[in-house]
């Protein structure tokens, strides 16, 4: 009785309480990792949904300003302006799902960051690291030099730094990079979490014994990843496809 006595006041004590805030943060903790993830697989499947469209309307652009050419060539003038006006109101779309885009990037990074700031994510990714490496170089064979020096560059300051987009005078090379990624089908913003994935772990993370790709694949494959984290498995998994792809 005493024991139990004691066991009743110590959980209604002081104790008692750290142990149901400690409880309450962990809690907390995973709930708004769960959300954070939650948010950024909604962000990847906009993403995916808003570069189908970016495209469309850009092939549109092209034919739109063909016609516009062949009815100058063939002075139909009222049909010019129509070829304007259409011109003019898919360019606006254009503009419209670029600035969509540029601001579903730059929260991907962000919200990634914030996954890869808890350990238990670290733990699991340190795993992958050496062959997001191997990725890397095997995709700057497939490069001009200088265009994948400063491409690899770019995407590197653009994860680092959250920028919202790139500079003018690095899109021809990140375009050049990304027309590569395509092949393998990888989008360029993948690219970007697994770049980010490697960064973090050049700082953070402890290294692990060399794997063979046979087996850091079937790991890959047995682990249950948390669900907060299954957007980084899924890369991760695309990664090796990628991988295959440049070695075939």
């Amino acid at each position: 009785m005493e024991v139990a006595n004691a066991y009743v006041q110590v959980g209604s004590g002081k104790v008692g309480n750290a142990c149901i805030r400690d409880y309450d943060k962990k809690y907390k903790d995973q709930e708004n990792l769960l959300k954070a993830t939650e948010t950024l697989n909604r962000l990847i499947q906009q993403d995916s949904n808003i570069t189908k469209h970016l495209k469309e309307r850009c092939d549109d652009n092209k034919v739109l300003f063909k016609d516009l050419k062949q009815n100058i060539l063939n002075e139909t003038y009222n049909e010019c302006t129509g070829s304007l006006k259409n011109l003019k109101d898919n360019t606006k779309q254009v503009i419209n799902f670029s600035e969509q885009r540029r601001i579903i990037s730059n929260n991907l990074i962000v919200l990634a960051k914030n996954l890869l700031n808890n350990l238990e994510t670290k733990n699991v990714l340190s795993s992958y690291r050496d062959y997001i490496s191997s990725f890397n170089r095997r995709l700057k064979g497939r490069l001009d030099a200088n265009v994948w020096n400063r491409a690899y560059s770019a995407v590197n300051k653009k994860v680092e730094t959250e920028m919202a987009n790139y500079s003018g005078s690095e899109r021809d090379d990140v375009s050049n990079l990304k027309n590569e990624l395509d092949n393998v089908h990888l989008t360029l913003e993948e690219y970007e979490l697994l770049i980010l994935i490697k960064y973090r772990s050049i700082c953070e993370f402890h290294r692990n014994r060399y794997q063979t790709r046979t087996e850091a694949r079937k790991k890959l494959e047995d682990s249950s990843f948390p669900k907060d984290m299954e957007v980084f498995k899924n890369v991760l998994d695309k990664l090796f496809k990628a991988l295959d792809l440049l070695d075939a």
